[in-house]
C-alpha cells in the first residue's frame, strides 16, 4: 500500500466505517502530505530552500511511478507553471481531495480491505461508509507503529513518515489509546526534531502542519464569531 491508503485505513473506524471525529477535519492535509511523501521516498520530487526560508519542490525525476493515484498527484505538480512552494503544491493536492479519497476507497475495496455500504438517512439522503472486512493489513501498520512507540525499535523510514503525518495533521488521538498518547507525541516529536526525518519529510511535515495549525485557529475563531 502507498502511505495514503495506510493513513486512510489508520483514520477510519472499523466498524462503522466512518472517519473518526479527530481525524476527519484534518484527513485532506494527512493524504496530501502522505502524497508527497511517497513522490519523495521514490526520488521523483525534492524540495530546495531559498532566499527567506522559502522551500520550493524541485521535480527531480518526471517517469510515472505505475501508481494511478501517485502519478495523479506528480502530474498536478509538473502541470503548475508557477514557482512550486510547497505550501501552494499541498494546497493544490488539497483542492482534488475528494477525487483522492475516492480513488483510495475503491482500492482498498478491491483489495477486500474494505466494504462499501450505501446508506439512507431519513429515507431520503445517501450516504457511503466504508467498514473494515479484512483488519489484517491495518493490524500490521499498527504492529509496526507499536514497535516503535512501545518496545523502541528502530523505525523504517516509512513508519518515520507515517507517524510524522499522524502528528501533524491531529490523528494521535485517533490512532492511539488515551494511556499511549502522551509517549506517541513525545515520541513523534523526537523523530521530527531528529536526524531520522530527512530533508525532505521534514519540508512536507513543516508545511502541513502549518496549514493545520491555520485551520485550527480559522474554524477557533468562527467558533467563536458564532457565540457571539
Amino acid at each position: 500500500m502507498i502511505l495514503a491508503e495506510e493513513v486512510l485505513l489508520l483514520a477510519l473506524d472499523d466498524e462503522s466505517g466512518k472517519l473518526s471525529g479527530t481525524s476527519a477535519p484534518y484527513i485532506n492535509y494527512a493524504i496530501a502530505g502522505s502524497l508527497l511523501t511517497d513522490l519523495a521516498l521514490m526520488g521523483r520530487i525534492a524540495f530546495e530552500t531559498m532566499k527567506k526560508d522559502k522551500i520550493v519542490v524541485q521535480i527531480i525525476d518526471d517517469q510515472l511511478t505505475q501508481d494511478p493515484l501517485l502519478d495523479k498527484a506528480l502530474i498536478i505538480i509538473q502541470e503548475y507553471s508557477k514557482e512550486r512552494k510547497i505550501d501552494k503544491i499541498v494546497h493544490l493536492l488539497i483542492r482534488k481531495y475528494s477525487e483522492f479519497r475516492e480513488g483510495l476507497f475503491s482500492r482498498l475495496v478491491e483489495q477486500g480491505i474494505l466494504e462499501r455500504v450505501e446508506k439512507l438517512r431519513l429515507k431520503i439522503f445517501k450516504y457511503v461508509r466504508h467498514p473494515v472486512i479484512n483488519p489484517s493489513p491495518k493490524d500490521a501498520i499498527l504492529v509496526d507503529i507499536q514497535d516503535f512507540i512501545v518496545d523502541d525499535k528502530h523505525p523504517s523510514d516509512r513508519i518515520v513518515g507515517l507517524l510524522a503525518i499522524i502528528g501533524a495533521t491531529e490523528m494521535i488521538g485517533t490512532v492511539f489509546a488515551k494511556e499511549y498518547r502522551k509517549r506517541a507525541k513525545k515520541k513523534i516529536r523526537a523523530i521530527i526534531d531528529s536526524d531520522l526525518i530527512g530533508s525532505h519529510l521534514k519540508s512536507i511535515i513543516q508545511s502541513i502542519h502549518a496549514a493545520v495549525a491555520i485551520a485550527v485557529i480559522t474554524s477557533s475563531t468562527a467558533a467563536t464569531s458564532s457565540i457571539h
